[in-house]
């Protein structure tokens, strides 16, 4: 179950894991542009023991890009958050699925073509 009070974004992608049977956990992550290659390969390595993917809300974009590429799994830059193009094809999708709906599916569709 998602936290309540979450942002809108991060009930969003919670909602489209668990819907695709993920477990969802929330970690507060210290890393900022001043981390240490260190510090990011070492949180990278535990993620990627830990987790399939990773989502990333409220970091900066260039600490995301280092985290992922030092990460043995997909780590996505606030897939659900962004006012992506992706989510605004969600008001053109057919069918009498609830907006809200239809962008859970599409989440889910990204979520579900990065994983291996």
């Amino acid at each position: 179950m998602c936290p309540t009070g979450d942002s809108e974004c991060a009930q969003l992608f919670c909602r489209a894991a668990i819907g695709l049977g993920a477990r969802v956990s929330y970690i507060q992550a210290d890393l900022d542009r001043s981390s240490s290659a260190a510090q990011i390969e070492a949180t990278a390595r535990v993620l990627s023991r830990l987790y399939d993917a990773v989502e990333c809300q409220g970091m900066d974009l260039a600490v995301i890009r280092r985290l992922g590429n030092a990460a043995a799994i997909p780590v996505f830059p606030g897939l659900a958050c962004q006012e992506q193009s992706f989510l605004a094809l969600a008001e053109e999708l057919q069918g009498e699925a609830s907006l809200d709906e239809k962008k859970v599916s599409l989440v889910q569709a990204l979520l579900l073509s990065s994983i291996d």
